[in-house]
């Protein structure tokens, strides 16, 4: 049997059954809106919202569709994965703002920065390359040191970070919704050493987890989680997570604090409690559809 309650948007409580004998349907009607692109006016760029004693301003535009950033002393290179690049931005004059723009690497889908020992990582669908890092800011050519990520599907941007025992993480997406992924690697985050060998799944049950980092006392790991889409306009929210080595996440049959998703189910004869049992579940939950990028420790 499957009870729902109703709101306009979507489905908001459900009862999952346990088995394949114990059959569910559900409808849920859902929204997409994509709102519209506007100039970053100076007014506009006064109006966004930040804590108490954070202030903004406008230090570069006409990037085109910029992802991801990585700041290294004065250089700040910024990715845009549809166009295939990484451009280097420097403030020369001090002033806070970008005065010099470049491109240094053209990589096709090139998404994720990182830096150790003078180089700097980039990471594309389905390769990691590393490129010499020039005085002036400008990158030597690349050079490919993981050649076979998974596909990427509905999420292909990778991200990576060096953690504090050395190796570099590499975020994976599901390349769907919610299925059962043939490619064991997919919905998890990854390790290889910096020069790409020994790679291993660190953490698995993630749907695309980009933004993350180290606490700088503790050397935790945390991670933002995008939550499963369709299942209504305040689910499935967007998920804080702890890191562990081996453990796994829920996704696709757990999610939120420990709920069911209708499809797909379990595999095999496992029950839906069984496998939450073995989900580690989030720490903090948020406003779902907000789909974070990125996270710093201040």
């Amino acid at each position: 049997a499957l009870a729902v309650a109703c709101k306009k948007g979507g489905v908001f409580d459900e009862i999952i059954g346990e088995s394949a004998d114990d059959r569910t349907a559900a409808q849920v009607q859902g929204y997409v809106f994509r709102p519209a692109t506007v100039p970053a006016t100076d007014d506009r760029v006064r109006n966004l919202k930040l804590p108490a004693g954070f202030t903004v301003v406008k230090f570069a535009e006409n990037l085109g569709k910029p992802r991801m950033l990585h700041v290294s002393g004065t250089n700040v290179y910024v990715t845009d994965r549809e166009a295939g690049t990484v451009t280097l931005l420097r403030d020369t004059n001090g002033d806070g703002k970008s005065d010099e723009k470049k491109v240094v690497a053209n990589l096709k889908q090139v998404h994720g920065l990182a830096e150790r020992d003078g180089k700097l990582y980039l990471v594309t669908v389905r390769e990691v390359y590393t490129a010499t890092k020039n005085a002036d800011g400008s990158l030597g050519a690349p050079q490919l040191i993981v050649a076979n990520l998974p596909d990427g599907g509905q999420h292909p941007n990778r991200t990576l970070a060096f953690g504090p025992d050395g190796l570099l993480y590499i975020t994976v997406g599901s390349t769907c919704n919610a299925c059962v992924e043939p490619n064991p690697e997919n919905a998890t985050i990854v390790t290889v050493n910096a020069d790409g060998s020994n790679r291993r799944i660190f953490a698995k049950g993630l749907r695309n987890t980009i933004g993350f980092g180290w606490h700088p006392q503790t050397g935790e790991l945390w991670g933002l989680d995008h939550g499963i889409d369709w299942l209504g306009d305040e689910e499935q929210k967007e998920e804080l997570n702890l890191m562990r080595q081996g453990a796994h996440y829920g996704w696709p049959h757990i999610y939120a604090d420990g709920k069911y998703n209708p499809q797909p189910p379990p595999p095999g004869d496992t029950t839906y409690a069984e496998f939450r049992a073995k989900t580690t579940l989030p720490t903090l939950l948020y406003q779902a559809h907000s789909a974070p990028l990125g996270m710093v420790f201040y």
